[in-house]
């Protein structure tokens, strides 16, 4: 295997945490029944991006897909570094295969969750949203890896492309850290040229047949 940009989630988490908005817009009272802001911001960026992450199988686009790819895997970071998962996380990504898991908390279920602390005062059940964390970490990497058993690629270097892949493309957007401006007048056709010639480089579109209209 060849050497890796990221042999550990550590040093990925670290980097892609650079990244990180400082906006801290939940009131006290809400925290103090659960829910942080770093939470809340993991929970509803995973389910925005599982949503776009269908669109671009449904719509056949594989670049989009690789950047969603990294995109779920950005949020997935931030709910591992809330709940102090980071180590966790190496163990699941190369344990594939022997990971135990339960895998039955829907998204839905989440949102009522969090909708419940923040406007009926309910105390949140965290456990649920770590578990969910996990879930969707297991279920992306599991995703990975049947896409690497279709490419000239092992399972572990292709988690390597996509981290390096999401990193590259943050580099872009925040060249020296987050800001508003660049997170709303982001140039989503600069992004998109840099994700296709990294994935052109490494013939990825070529094995998977797909072209770049």
């Amino acid at each position: 295997m060849k050497e890796l940009n990221f042999p550990t989630f550590e040093k990925y988490a670290n980097a892609a945490m650079r990244t990180l908005s400082d906006k801290q817009p939940l009131k006290e009272w809400v925290i103090e029944k659960g829910l942080t802001n770093n939470m809340l911001h993991a929970t509803l960026g995973l389910i925005t991006e599982l949503k776009e992450m269908k669109e671009a199988v449904n719509n056949n686009d594989i670049i989009n897909l690789f950047e969603e790819f990294g995109d779920l895997l950005w949020f997935i970071t931030l709910g591992f570094k809330e709940f102090d998962l980071i180590d966790e996380a190496d163990k699941i990504m190369n344990n594939i295969d022997d990971y135990d898991i339960d895998d039955d908390i829907e998204p839905n279920d989440v949102l009522n969750m969090i909708k419940a602390t923040m406007f009926y005062g309910k105390e949140l059940d965290t456990s649920v949203i770590r578990q969910f964390m996990i879930q969707e970490f297991y279920g992306l990497l599991t995703i990975i890896n049947l896409v690497s058993g279709l490419m000239d690629i092992t399972y572990r270097e292709l988690v390597d492309v996509i981290m390096t892949i999401n990193i590259s493309k943050l580099k872009k957007r925040y060249p020296d850290k987050y800001n508003d401006m660049d997170a709303i007048e982001r140039d989503l056709n600069s992004e998109r040229e840099l994700i296709k010639d990294f994935l052109d480089k490494l013939k990825i579109l070529q094995t998977t047949c797909v072209e770049d209209d």
